[in-house]
């Protein structure tokens, strides 16, 4: 069991708080994304922080597979891609997508109207 400390959060409202939002786990690169349990996650106040507040969660690690974590369920550029191109084809007229420059990475950044 291991209870990770993420801190420097500055709102004192959020979803994590409120049971609304949890974050993620997946054990190896190509598992399903699992929410971690809500009864696992605590978010408060600290003073030793300067008064900021700290997004704690537990983690049983049930075998030595790799685990990774995430603060929500990752959405590829490539899936975001593919579902630009079926509302693209579908040419709605309240859709309109514009290429307005290229990344560092040469991956596509566009408006929307």
């Amino acid at each position: 069991r291991v209870v990770f400390n993420i801190v420097n959060f500055s709102k004192n409202r959020n979803l994590f708080d409120s049971a609304n939002a949890a974050p993620v786990f997946r054990v190896g690169t190509e598992g399903n994304w699992s929410r971690i349990a809500a009864r696992h996650i605590f978010y408060y106040r600290s003073q030793a922080h300067g008064d900021r507040f700290i997004l704690s969660f537990v983690h049983i690690f049930r075998s030595i597979d790799r685990t990774e974590f995430a603060y929500c369920i990752p959405y590829s550029y490539t899936k975001l891609q593919k579902f630009l191109m079926q509302l693209e084809s579908r040419h709605l007229p309240f859709f309109k997508r514009n290429p307005l420059t290229e990344t560092v990475v040469r991956k596509i950044f566009s408006t929307f109207s």
